[in-house]
């Protein structure tokens, strides 16, 4: 599939459930990325430093590369892969909260999108849940 000897030792040691996919799973969601406009490459380093991906939905990886992509950050799966964590739902809250406050979140601060979300309530004033609460997120297919 295209990883070292090295990478497959370190994705089973954070990620064991991995033993639990089969093979076209895999491949399947390699593939995904593949469309989504990533290299073989870079799915590779994204899965090495991420390989809970491989535990996500399609729909779930789609939903969160293409909104990403919509802010010009499709390069966070490359550049700071674990962020990918972080739900949807309060990604697109959060970046709607600084769109609210005219501060425009892009690669050079994304941080921000993904702070502490004690450090986010003692910097804003608002916490995740009345963040979510106020932008909800909704999946459009297109």
């Amino acid at each position: 599939m295209g990883y070292t000897n090295t990478e497959v030792l370190e994705i089973t040691r954070i990620f064991p459930k991995v033993f639990s996919l089969n093979i076209e799973t895999i491949n399947k969601k390699m593939d995904n990325m593949i469309k989504l406009g990533y290299t073989k490459e870079e799915v590779i380093k994204i899965t090495v430093e991420f390989p809970s991906i491989y535990g996500a939905s399609i729909k779930n990886i789609n939903q969160k590369i293409k909104f990403y992509d919509t802010i010009g950050m499709h390069e966070l799966a490359i550049k700071d892969t674990k962020q990918l964590i972080q739900s949807i739902h309060l990604s697109y809250a959060r970046y709607m909260f600084y769109q609210s406050i005219e501060i425009n979140i892009d690669m050079n601060n994304h941080g921000k999108l993904f702070m502490n979300q004690n450090k986010f309530k003692k910097a804003y004033g608002i916490t995740n849940k009345e963040v979510l609460e106020k932008y909800k997120y909704y999946y459009n297919r297109n």
